[in-house]
């Protein structure tokens, strides 16, 4: 069986190197039915290894419950990895991040842990959680240790832990180490590693994107035997509620950084995220720097696969350094990390009043030995030359253009294969070198119209010999030989010998991103996707999907070439359906008498076995006269829709159309039914606040102020520096402010250190909440000169919320605000102040879920009300076209969606996300449409999208050209 290493110069497969290209594919976001697809898509972009985490919550969603059936099925999913030739990394670390559902730890968990060291006793060796945490491997494990590569099956890598510097509760190396133990005590054998947490027995890879290449720099310089791997390469980003779509990160940045990566001798990464799916159900968690920041239902994440499958052009860009990492970049990426500055001269162009603009120095120019490496960067937005002298016999002077926004990396004298071909220099993208019994191929790539030259060598004692030079000027001089090109849209093939046959290729980048090599029968260049291919009688049958760049060429292995008829390829439908009928059904719970489960005051969500989702608290009241006062609801997480007697009163909470926790009631006197629908929006997936509790997690009060004190402050920034910590025991009126009268929601400044100081008046007696959001830059809050709570990106996170009441004194207080780096964000601040005695006397009572009525319901509701709308449609793929499914929402406030039972996820029309998948997998001939609109919108402009889909189609080639067509 196989072996995997890892080593300083990165892995290696049974002692060959193998340059690790992976993609964060993860099964649980992708109907099953989908695997397959994605999974040949990751191949043919020439990714070799699929990298997911493991939820905990997801396969033990109840204590001892195992789930591991549909996209749940991880077995399953690893066995297709291994069947489709590629390799795994799996991360079964409990905690995952992953903008996922409480960050992977199971609620019944989470809900049962009281607070530990620095609020925490997750992520550390306390035995509460590592406990659970063991049986759960117990199970977990076998499964993946017989999946291992020394197995026969997939797995190349396994994480400990994960972004272990993040977690609150940094330096537990004891906690790490025993997850390891834990892992090898169960058959863990291929190698470990961890990312962002460093430990003494294990290599740590790096997460991110900004100055990712400094990092693993730095890494290598403080642990000189580590392997440079970037394990969480972030191309894209998350989506959240109500923000702008994070679709900032284009294909040419994508282009960008991987050159960066190669350029300090990265020997591997992975792609967060290659495919990034959807979040169905209430799987969608909530991360830092604000409190309103819930994940979406789609998790497209800007990726190269889109969340229906399509291909970006991200793929194309990620696709064209796979090939010549799959290629050369083990090779490569030992060059880069050991060389030495100094090898090739670069005379950068210099700005041209009038004409032109100056060049950009190289992002690195090295030699390692004979051999160099010049990265060339143009951040201009124009096109630049550089001149290029390389040393040698002879020397080379070589004009490189260099397009604008992009790098472009020269080699000098660098050994090709096992035939002692040297490339000499070169012009052009270098796209990959392939080493076939029947002869060499070289690829190179530039834009159309380019002009360009490369020099080869052989050892000496052979010389070169042209068999067929295209369009190409070739010049040989014994060993030594020189082509001079130029790219057009129609590839152009030169065929010399010396020795051994080499096919020398000259590409468009368009055309260079669909280059598909197919093993030992040559390559096929035009298509947008190669998905699959097999013999068969008539020849080599290639099955491919979408369009194509035409011509169309085949390239047998010997460098001869045919150009194939243009591909029929049929457009898919683009069809729009409107259910015709739309049922209005009443919510249960809204007016149901029974099915209640009584407690004696409010309890956490989680506490009361409702993990996911929503749930109602009801409060059965009784009062004696008219009353106009509010409910106030210091402790709700994180949002609920009020109705008093069956119809809205209002909702409490964050989001938009949300009062805080303060809600103005007018009730007359006698009996009242108060229902809470609640809903957890997302536990955090990150940070110190991690296994936070949802719902109503005290009772509700009556008469309580909330006061907006955004506005009021005073600033100081110019004396920070020197009073420090005691600015926050200052008084706003006996200060020399910088700035009076602040709105913190609107404060134009920037400095390292700024305190805002302002007074607020808490009635005696009362209890106090401070409520602020903000940015996540380090910081603190102090009332009266005592601190009450340090905030950074971990702790906190943009978020606090303390009852400082402790520390209030009678009159006037003072709140100060201290934020280390300020940069110009928004924060907001609320002050609730509240009798204690004034608690809510009711009858209280829990029901889990929301269901929807089989037959009508008494009650109304009101226009606002929460309440279900049902339409049955029918599906012929034939009429309405093969998909993707879409469904669009326009017109509806927020709620949930079900497709014939499955949740799709939930839906929110505040932005950014326009549209809810429907996997194609859950349709059937005859469906069902289920919505819960919890704001009494109407579905009058819902409607289904069946959108075009690349038709897949073949073509079948013969495995040597017929006489007389060896050319294109």
């Amino acid at each position: 069986m196989s072996r995997m290493t890892c080593t300083r110069e990165g892995l290696a497969l049974d002692g060959q190197p193998l340059y690790l290209l992976a993609g964060q594919l993860h099964y649980f976001r992708w109907p099953r039915a989908e695997w397959r697809e994605r999974l040949l898509q990751a191949r043919a972009a020439g990714l070799n290894t699929i990298d997911t985490v493991i939820p905990w919550n997801l396969h033990e969603p109840a204590e001892g419950i195992l789930h591991f059936e549909g996209y749940a099925d991880l077995p399953g999913y690893l066995d297709l990895i291994v069947e489709l030739g590629l390799f795994a990394i799996v991360r079964p670390a409990p905690y995952i991040c992953a903008e996922w559902e409480n960050a992977g730890f199971p609620a019944w968990l989470t809900a049962r842990l009281a607070p530990g060291e620095n609020g925490l006793a997750l992520r550390t060796a306390d035995p509460r959680f590592l406990a659970p945490m063991e049986r759960w491997f117990d199970r977990l494990i076998p499964l993946l240790a017989e999946r291992q590569v020394d197995e026969g099956g997939p797995i190349i890598l396994v994480q400990i832990e994960n972004e272990h510097w993040a977690s609150g509760v940094y330096g537990h190396d004891d906690y790490q180490q025993r997850q390891a133990e834990a892992l090898v005590r169960r058959g863990i054998t291929v190698p470990l590693y961890t990312c962002m947490g460093a430990g003494r027995s294990w290599p740590e890879f790096r997460n991110g994107w900004s100055g990712i290449a400094q990092k693993l720099e730095a890494t290598r310089r403080a642990w000189p035997d580590n392997p440079m791997i970037v394990s969480e390469l972030w191309s894209g980003w998350f989506d959240d509620w109500g923000s702008s779509r994070h679709d900032g990160r284009t294909a040419a940045a994508l282009d960008w950084k991987l050159h960066e990566l190669l350029a300090v001798g990265c020997a591997g990464f992975s792609h967060w995220m290659w495919a990034g799916g959807s979040h169905f159900g209430y799987w969608g968690g909530r991360t830092v720097g604000g409190d309103t920041i819930f994940m979406t239902t789609s998790y497209d994440y800007g990726a190269p696969v889109d969340e229906y499958g399509g291909l970006t052009p991200k793929f194309y860009a990620a696709r064209r350094h796979h090939l010549f990492l799959n290629t050369l970049g083990s090779q490569v990426s030992r060059l880069m990390a050991d060389a030495s500055p100094g090898g090739a001269r670069v005379v950068v162009p210099p700005a041209i009043p009038g004409r032109a603009a100056s060049g950009a120095e190289p992002l690195r120019n090295v030699h390692l030995g004979p051999t160099t490496a010049t990265f060339l960067q143009n951040p201009a937005l124009e096109r630049h030359t550089f001149q290029l002298f390389l040393p040698g016999q002879p020397p080379a002077h070589l004009a490189i253009e260099v397009d604008a926004g992009s790098v472009k990396p020269i080699y000098g004298n660098l050994p090709l294969g096992e035939q002692g071909l040297t490339l000499r220099w070169h012009t052009s993208h270098l796209l990959g070198f392939w080493s076939l019994p029947e002869g060499d191929v070289l690829v190179f790539h530039g834009f159309a119209g380019e002009v360009g030259q490369v020099g080869l060598a052989v050892p000496g004692g052979q010389a070169w010999r042209i068999l067929d030079p295209d369009t190409a000027a070739c010049d040989a001089a014994g060993e030594h030989l020189t082509i001079s090109y130029w790219i057009g849209s129609t590839p152009t093939l030169v065929r010399v010998e010396a020795g051994h046959a080499l096919t020398v290729v000259f590409l468009t980048g368009d055309r260079a991103a669909r280059w598909w090599p197919l093993g030992e029968h040559g390559f096929l260049c035009g298509p947008d996707l190669v998905s699959e291919w097999e013999m068969s009688e008539d020849g080599l049958a290639i099955q491919c999907t979408g369009e194509s760049l035409l011509p169309l060429l085949m390239i047998w292995p010997d460098g001869t070439a045919r150009e194939l008829p243009a591909p029929a390829v049929s457009a898919g439908r683009h069809t729009v359906l409107r259910p015709a009928r739309w049922a209005q059904v009443d919510v249960v719970e809204r007016s149901a008498e029974d099915g209640w489960q009584a407690m004696e005051r409010p309890q956490p969500l989680e506490v009361l076995g409702c993990l996911l989702g929503y749930g109602w608290y009801r409060a059965e009241i009784e009062i004696a006269e008219p009353v106009v006062t509010t409910l106030t609801a210091p402790a709700l997480a994180d949002r609920a829709t009020v109705l008093m007697d069956g119809q809205v009163a209002g909702v409490l909470g964050v989001g938009p159309g949300a009062t805080g926790m303060a809600l103005t009631l007018h009730l007359p006197a006698g009996r009242h039914d108060i229902r809470l629908l609640v809903d957890n929006l997302g536990r955090f997936n990150y940070g110190s606040n991690l296994g936070e509790r949802k719902g109503l997690l005290d009772t509700l009060y009556w008469g309580g102020i909330q006061e907006d004190i955004t506005k009021g402050w005073v600033a100081l920034w110019q004396e920070a520096t020197f009073a420090g910590e005691a600015i926050g025991g200052s008084q706003p009126a006996h200060v020399r402010p910088d700035a009076k009268d602040v709105d913190i929601s609107c404060f134009p400044f920037s400095g390292p250190d700024v305190w805002l100081l302002r007074e607020i008046h808490v009635p005696d007696g009362h209890r106090a909440v401070v409520v602020m959001t903000g940015d996540r830059n380090p910081g603190a809050l102090f009332v009266n000169g005592r601190p009450v709570v340090r905030f950074s990106r971990h702790y906190g996170g943009g978020v606090i919320k303390e009852d400082v009441t402790a520390l209030l004194r009678p009159g006037t207080n003072v709140l100060a605000l201290h934020i280390q780096g300020y940069a110009g964000l928004p924060w907001r601040a609320w002050l609730l102040h509240y009798d204690q005695a004034q608690a809510l006397q009711a009858q209280w009572s829990f029901r889990p879920g929301v269901t929807p009525a089989t037959v009508p319901v008494p009650g109304g509701g009101g226009p606002s009300a929460p309440q279900f709308w049902r339409a049955r449609f029918d599906y012929d793929e034939a009429t309405d076209g093969p998909g993707p499914c879409r469904l669009s929402l326009r017109g509806m406030g927020k709620g949930q969606v079900w497709l014939n039972g499955h949740n799709a996820g939930r839906y929110w029309q505040i932005g950014p996300q326009e549209w809810t998948k429907l996997p194609q997998s859950w349709l059937q001939d005859h469906n069902e449409l289920l919505l819960l609109e919890e704001q009494g919108r109407k579905p009058r402009d819902v409607f289904i999208e069946f959108g075009r889909r690349d038709q897949p189609w073949q073509v079948t080639i013969p495995l040597r050209p017929a006489a007389g067509q060896s050319g294109p």
